[in-house]
């Protein structure tokens, strides 16, 4: 346009005509919203270069967007809530992802990163439960956290050759450099050179019915399977100088701790096991009752949070400490059975919202009840 009158005009027109609303600057033209937000399908013309910040939030009715070649840079929030997109193909020209943008896409069923991509954002796909296959180009050099959290139905996960950041194998997606494995599926395998499994590495991965920790594995994230509801096996690789396994338990061998349990867990009944660490049986909806034996002083905090099936639950008078959140969101939990006095369980220190969201139990002394506190 000859003069900014023409220009603004020209763009008023422009956004008069069609269903988005415009921002520009001498060399962008971004899309910041879209004014009926009950659409199914959308076309982004190739005129447009970016999709704004927060442009089509909870679009819930949004099912197909067909992206123009132009387009450069996805705002963060972009797509966030559009819990019905089940296809968008991301164009080549594609250079940056913000953070949160396709969040809570619970229809989105594949995702490929192009090649130009070098970051993917903090909580960019996050609880995209119906995520089942994603490609990362060989040009992402960083992957934010949370970036796959909850992607539950997740079960091919695919780097591309040439990346020298991250590689992918057996359903992997490993950091190269210190061999950690940063996101498993319910397909995963875990390589035997791994070293590390990282914060949520296998978030509310739900299919993973087991899991097999190899030798060299020096370090797990006590996020790392939060929410595998379905695990039922566990085991340490017998060489493996850090952790071991008992009865579908992994165990610090050092602080003699208990790391991940499962639904089939038995609590070892000996010194090899003094505490329960943080959120070890998180999430595992499937576990109605266990048992603490009496070698156990302390469990973690969130060690049973949103153990929604936990019914019952016995403890032993050697328990000092119940850490915060222990039992949150444990809506089923009726009756603990604790094997001492009622002195000795109100002297058990308690951390904040132990029992925060709890069915209404009763507390079965040896010498009497006491109720939900």
């Amino acid at each position: 346009p000859a003069n900014d009158v023409e220009y603004t005009v020209k763009w008023k027109v422009l956004e008069e005509m069609s269903n988005f609303y415009f921002g520009f600057t001498e060399d962008t033209c971004e899309i910041t919203g879209i004014k009926n937000k009950t659409v199914t399908e959308i076309t982004i013309p190739d005129f447009v270069t970016a999709i704004g910040y927060s442009a089509f939030v909870n679009c819930s009715d949004l099912r197909t967007v067909t992206m123009g070649n132009n387009v450069k840079s996805i705002g963060g929030w972009a797509f966030q809530y559009c819990s019905r997109l089940e296809n968008i193909t991301l164009p080549a020209s594609i250079v940056s992802i913000g953070a949160y943008s396709f969040s809570h896409c619970s229809s989105l069923v594949e995702i490929k990163i192009p090649n130009q991509v070098t970051s993917i954002g903090v909580v960019t796909f996050y609880q995209c439960s119906n995520l089942k296959k994603i490609t990362i180009s060989s040009n992402v050099k960083s992957i934010g956290e949370q970036a796959f959290a909850g992607c539950s139905s997740l079960e091919t996960i695919i780097v591309e050759s040439g990346n020298t950041t991250y590689h992918s194998k057996d359903n992997c997606l490993i950091e190269t450099k210190y061999n950690q494995l940063v996101l498993g599926c319910k397909n995963s395998i875990i390589p035997d050179y791994v070293t590390s499994i990282g914060n949520n590495a296998f978030d509310s991965c739900v299919g993973l019915a087991s899991i097999y920790i190899p030798e060299k594995v020096r370090y797990i994230s006590e996020h790392a399977f939060g929410g595998c509801s379905g695990l039922e096996s566990i085991t340490v690789d017998n060489n493996n100088e850090t952790y071991h396994s008992q009865n579908n338990c992994i165990i610090s061998t050092e602080t003699k701790t208990i790391i991940l349990g499962c639904k089939n867990s038995i609590i070892p009944p000996d010194e090899s096991v003094t505490a329960i660490g943080w959120g070890a049986f998180r999430g595992c909806t499937e576990l109605t009752s266990i048992t603490i034996p009496n070698n156990i002083t302390k469990i973690g905090g969130y060690v049973f949070e949103n153990c929604n099936g936990l019914q019952s639950i016995i403890i032993p008078n050697t328990i000092t400490k119940i850490e915060a959140y222990t039992f949150y969101f444990c809506t089923e939990l009726q009756s603990i059975t604790f094997n001492g006095t009622k002195t000795q369980w109100n002297t058990i220190t308690k951390g904040d919202h132990w029992n925060h969201a709890t069915g209404d139990y009763i507390v079965h002394c040896n010498d009497g009840d006491i109720s939900k506190e």
